[in-house]
């Protein structure tokens, strides 16, 4: 991001100290965005082939990066058609990225799978900027106390917050991390487990 984008995003404009930092402060941010959502947020469009592991039982294959088009998947080297798979961004079909591939047929073991496809955001979306150009604000000072809850003017009590700052930022952000997030994905969204193994629609 430009400093004239964060400043947008923070509604202020950005502190001597913040202008002299900004790119270790904004890779500070990206990297503890990217560690909340377990996705890398790299914004450039690359085609490349990349090597995944299916798991045993499963028909839906998690990446750790979002794909705007898929070239080409191999299993066990050998070419899968169009017409097997299909492209989500979690149960949604039809955005412009995606994060997973949902194969028509579950896997009857694990083996690595090559997928040549288009790989990274084009722009990052506009909700994820704002929670990067907050991580940037919160990386730039100082980590406060905590937050006050109450104070009392006779006796100047003071009662702070029991949260961390990133406590307080990830519960303020909880429903744009929800929607991008990755993290343990695989334990429980991988699709539908056959529990017999010889059920006639693995993937063989």
């Amino acid at each position: 991001m430009k400093q004239t984008e964060i400043e947008a995003l923070l509604g202020r404009s950005l502190t001597s100290r913040e202008v002299t930092n900004i790119k270790l402060y904004l890779d500070i941010a990206k990297q503890s965005l990217q560690d909340l959502v377990c996705l890398d947020l790299s914004c450039q469009s690359i085609e490349e082939e990349r090597t995944y592991t299916t798991r045993e039982g499963y028909s839906t294959l998690f990446l750790d990066m979002v794909i705007t088009e898929v070239e080409e998947i191999k299993l066990d080297g050998v070419v899968v058609e169009p017409t097997e798979y299909h492209l989500a961004f979690f149960d949604n079909r039809n955005g412009e990225v995606f994060n997973s591939i949902v194969f028509n047929t579950p896997f009857c073991k694990s083996e690595d799978i090559v997928i040549n496809a288009t790989w990274g955001f084009q722009k990052l979306p506009n909700d994820l900027q704002m929670l990067w150009a907050q991580l940037f604000a919160n990386t730039s000072k100082r980590y406060a106390t905590g937050s006050v809850k109450s104070k009392k003017v006779e006796d100047f009590t003071v009662t702070y917050g029991d949260l961390s700052d990133e406590q307080t930022f990830v519960n303020q952000n909880a429903n744009v991390i929800r929607k991008y997030s990755l993290c343990n994905i695989g334990n429980v969204r991988h699709g539908r487990v056959y529990p017999d193994r010889n059920f006639y629609g693995y993937r063989i």
